[in-house]
């Protein structure tokens, strides 16, 4: 598995090797669009936004854009965010699409971030700050493999069948670190010798017997985006869609729209298909009522073509999520150094999106895993047999 995932950039290619039983794996374009229709400059058909911006149809609006790339990088170097997109993309495509966007998904004022982590997450964002060395961000000619059956769920099933056993339905409440147990609301006890826990951090915190409160309150000022995720099931095949739509505008609640049935022959032939979009909030961006949002994405779904109309729709529902998105802030590192730093000696590793609040998608969480397996494996090889019981 350590061969075989060192340094590839997409979860395909680890699922291709290290997931064998999967066997064919449908290799697609992954296209995006972005749907700029809440802008004054029309739409723009392909990410990333300012490779395209001559497509846009209102010609002061693409002047603008043009005039800042052609300017950008210019000035002080970025302190946060908000000035990271400036500095890095120019003040046209800041206004009519980065900016918009990028308030509409995190939810809150982006000064407040940090921008050491745009390079892996940001097309476009390799200057200017971030750090590039890891994951690389999806172009508009990215190959992402997908399994030919199953959909993107299917690699996860295989790798539940090598693993086990798995218990669904449960909450850690307690953790004791003394007796090594671990319980849950339902009463269930396990004992352990070294826990890897994926739960976001302040959870986790929260369920550790003898944690310290300012622990628990340094854990409480780690940022979230939370989501509303809205799944739309539409008759008729997908067609021609792209598989993901990212819009900036104010005329629809979703910031992000994905039409999976893209992602094989075997999807995309279905006499149906699902739409799932992405309804960013936060204690500064407070959700509407669900119905509303409800109401209002199948509303622009249907003026904006994307659907054929209302009476295509099957189905739909809103699922929350409460952690959807870790927001980097500028303590957010030294918060997690000290979580990492408290838990360690108990035997006790927090990894993932927010058991390490880090921006990362399933690839990354799954080597996460592996390294963490590794070096566990390792420690306990270094430290010889266990002496048997008296």
């Amino acid at each position: 598995y350590l061969d075989a995932i060192a340094g590839l950039d997409h979860l395909g290619g680890f699922a291709d090797k290290a997931v064998g039983e999967l066997g064919n794996m449908h290799q697609s374009i992954l296209v995006h669009a972005d749907v700029h229709k809440g802008a004054k400059g029309g739409d723009v058909r392909h990410d990333p936004f300012q490779d395209h911006v001559h497509q846009i149809a209102d010609a002061a609006v693409r002047a603008e854009c043009e005039d800042g790339l052609a300017t950008r990088g210019r000035g002080e170097p970025p302190a946060h965010f908000e000035d990271w997109i400036v500095h890095r993309f120019g003040r046209g495509v800041a206004r009519h699409f980065m900016l918009p966007y990028n308030r509409k998904l995190w939810a809150r004022d982006l000064r407040r971030m940090s921008c050491d982590w745009v390079g892996e997450r940001i097309a476009g964002g390799d200057a200017g700050g971030g750090n590039t060395a890891g994951r690389r961000p999806l172009q508009s000619d990215s190959q992402v493999a997908y399994p030919a059956e199953g959909g993107f769920v299917a690699i996860f099933e295989a790798m539940a069948r090598r693993c086990g056993p798995v218990a669904f339905g449960q909450q850690v409440c307690r953790i004791d670190p003394v007796a090594r147990t671990a319980r849950t609301l339902a009463g269930d006890e396990w004992s352990w010798r070294r826990l890897v826990s994926t739960m976001p951090a302040p959870q986790l915190l929260r369920a550790v017997e003898g944690c310290p409160a300012d622990l628990i309150a340094a854990a409480d000022r780690l940022g979230v985006v939370s989501l509303k995720i809205l799944l739309t099931l539409v008759a008729g095949p997908v067609g021609a869609a792209p598989q993901r739509v990212y819009v900036p505008g104010d005329d629809s609640p979703i910031h992000k729209l994905a039409f999976n049935h893209t992602s094989s022959a075997d999807l995309r032939d279905r006499p149906v298909h699902a739409l799932m979009g992405e309804i960013a909030w936060s204690a500064e961006k407070p959700a509407p009522p669900d119905a509303t949002l409800r109401r209002a994405s199948l509303d622009w779904l249907a003026d904006s073509r994307l659907i054929g109309d209302r009476g295509d729709v099957i189905d739909s529902r809103i699922v929350d999520v409460p952690y959807g998105y870790p927001v980097a802030t500028p303590e957010r590192p030294a918060i997690m150094a000290r979580i990492r730093d408290w838990l360690a000696p108990l035997g006790i590793h927090t990894v993932g999106r927010f058991g390490g609040w880090d921006y990362v998608n399933s690839d990354a969480c799954i080597w996460q895993g592996i390294q963490l397996a590794a070096a566990l494996r390792q420690d306990a090889e270094n430290a010889g047999p266990r002496p048997r019981a008296a």
